[in-house]
């Protein structure tokens, strides 16, 4: 069967729900499903449609409870509030998360399309807003970010900008008639130098700066991910990017050496990796 067509089924069958008098509430929490995510290490809530959100170790301080769906329902399926040329949804992620947690990292959606599209192309990303007041604002798009979808036509993926923020929560929707910019994206960049220290000697228990170039084209919100591969024997701390250049703190008690490697991704999904080999001697 046509993944739009069944797309459909579901659609006039969640209304004929509706129409026996269950709420949106209620049918929101029977699509959700729960997952505990442990800060520790990477983790992913997916669910049997093969949509997940991945987050990435450290993105939350303790355990977190959070719920997913790949479901809308209310006014979030009504056509008439959907974004102007908008006729059918290519994809839909719910996210929930306590509204006092802090997220310090990007999550990462993958997006299950109801339509094969294009390989590699993109879509642009709404979040639908509970607060409109007009119809043409309750779905609302999300400023330089975009779904890239894979080899298979299938799957598309995306960097939310969850970093920072707290409870980032919402519906989430691509729509079919709905692709991003055509021209084609164009990944980050590092700058000649590549990643810089501002210190030499090391020395154990002391804490360094690393920084480093890196610019994108686009205008694309970068995601920086840092690794010394010490087996958390250094700690990265007091991150910043300000006019193209990212920099973090960087310390470790433990003299050796080690392998800092930068890892950027854009709102695409495409990375780049940079990495600097450095020498940590012992404190006199």
């Amino acid at each position: 069967m046509d993944r739009k067509f069944a797309f459909l089924i579901v659609i006039a069958a969640m209304f004929v729900f509706a129409a026996c008098g269950t709420s949106d509430n209620e049918r929101r929490t029977t699509l959700l499903t729960e997952t505990v995510i442990e800060p520790a290490e990477d983790d992913v809530a997916d669910m049997d449609s093969g949509m997940s959100v991945f987050f990435p170790a450290g993105t939350f301080s303790e355990n977190t409870i959070i719920l997913i769906s790949d479901a809308l329902v209310g006014e979030e399926i009504d056509a008439a509030l959907f974004p102007t040329d908008a006729q059918t949804i290519l994809a839909s992620i719910v996210l929930n998360s306590p509204v006092d947690t802090i997220f310090r990292k990007n999550v990462t959606f993958t997006w299950f399309l109801l339509a094969e599209v294009a390989p590699g192309s993109t879509w642009r990303i709404f979040r639908f807003n509970d607060y409109y007041e007009e119809p043409e604002d309750a779905w609302v798009e999300l400023q330089g970010i975009t779904a890239m979808v894979n080899e298979s036509g299938d799957f598309a993926t995306s960097v939310m900008p969850s970093s920072g923020v707290t409870g980032y929560s919402g519906s989430f929707a691509l729509f079919f008639e709905l692709p991003a910019d055509a021209s084609p994206n164009i990944p980050p960049e590092f700058g000649p130098d590549g990643l810089q220290i501002d210190t030499e000697p090391i020395v154990s228990g002391e804490p360094i700066t690393i920084s480093c170039a890196v610019t994108d084209a686009d205008g694309d919100l970068l995601a920086f991910t840092w690794n010394d591969g010490s087996d958390e024997h250094g700690t990265f701390s007091n991150q910043s990017y300000a006019e193209g250049v990212v920099s973090i703190e960087w310390v470790t008690d433990v003299p050796g050496e080690y392998v800092i490697e930068l890892t950027v991704e854009d709102g695409s999904g495409v990375m780049i990796k940079g990495s600097l080999e450095i020498e940590v001697v012992a404190a006199e």
